[in-house]
């Protein structure tokens, strides 16, 4: 789960009306919706205090699952996944590092430049 500030976060951007709208269900079944910010990339750069394998191989990404259920919901792909950790436990060249590959990560996705 995301920390509640992210959360929040999601929730101020990610209304309706704006990155999606919301059609009353067929029949009070099945909720139906737009996907407004269809054509769209996202990629998601996380941080952590353990090392990235550790999650992805005993949480099974859990902020992956959740990042790639918002952007469904409005239309935006996830095209990317990039961990850095463990934080608690690395150098400020790590960290250096790590900012320095987030960096170009940013501007080698970004289709806007």
């Amino acid at each position: 789960m995301p920390p509640a500030l992210l959360t929040l976060f999601i929730e101020m951007v990610i209304v309706s009306r704006f990155a999606f709208k919301c059609h009353k269900p067929l029949f009070g079944v099945t909720p139906r919706w737009d996907r407004l910010l269809n054509g769209r990339t996202a990629t998601l750069i996380s941080t952590m205090d353990a090392p990235p394998i550790f999650m992805k191989l005993h949480d099974l990404d859990p902020g992956g699952k959740v990042m790639k259920d918002v952007t469904r919901l409005t239309g935006i792909k996830l095209v990317g996944k990039h961990y850095f950790g463990s934080v608690v436990l690395s150098s400020e060249k790590k960290r250096k590092g790590w900012l320095a590959r987030a960096c170009n990560i940013g501007s080698k996705d970004s289709r806007c430049l």
